[in-house]
């Protein structure tokens, strides 16, 4: 609780009634201010801007094929995979070689498995190792990166970096 700060609501921040807002969106409020009351008269311009929430995640996922999201954790954790259950829910998997799929969560909404599976990361210790502005991922590939790129099939660009390698990797391996 915050002794120095008070909740910023819509009604605050347009200064309109909040029972009257309770009644009708802000929008409405705004296309049809209340002629009676002098404060409910907003001049201006109502802008908004679409924000890709998350685009701005600080960890880097990667989508497969499928339709499922991965987040490689490195090889000794092996990866976490949200894959859908339900019409709008979600399931998040860990899953290593050699051992079966580790449940954490399953008729989650997106953006809360999401939310799970970076916290559950940042537990294990590889936030680090799985953000999107990582120095590493800048670097060349790896000639065993390549190897197994060419292997599954994908092309190979002569500079590629090791980043765009793991995602390539990642997003067909996050289907099997």
């Amino acid at each position: 609780m915050s002794t120095q700060h008070t909740l910023v609501t819509a009604a605050t921040l347009f200064g309109c009634d909040p029972a009257r807002l309770a009644q009708q969106s802000v929008l409405a409020l705004l296309d049809a201010p209340d002629p009676q009351d002098p404060a409910d008269v907003i001049a201006g311009t109502l802008r908004s801007t679409p924000v890709d929430l998350w685009a701005r995640r600080a960890l880097r996922r990667v989508q497969t094929r499928q339709g499922a999201w991965v987040l490689s954790l490195g090889t000794a954790h092996g990866m976490l995979r949200l894959r859908p259950d339900g019409p709008e829910t979600w399931q998040v998997l860990q899953v290593r070689r050699a051992t079966a799929p580790v449940l954490l969560g399953d008729t989650l909404p997106l953006a809360y498995a999401q939310g799970l599976a970076e916290d559950y990361a940042r537990h294990l210790g590889v936030a680090r190792l799985v953000e999107a502005e990582a120095p590493w991922r800048q670097q060349p590939a790896t000639e065993k990166q390549t190897a197994l790129l060419r292997k599954l099939g994908l092309a190979v660009r002569s500079d590629l970096t090791k980043g765009e390698a793991t995602d390539l990797l990642a997003a067909v391996v996050g289907d099997w």
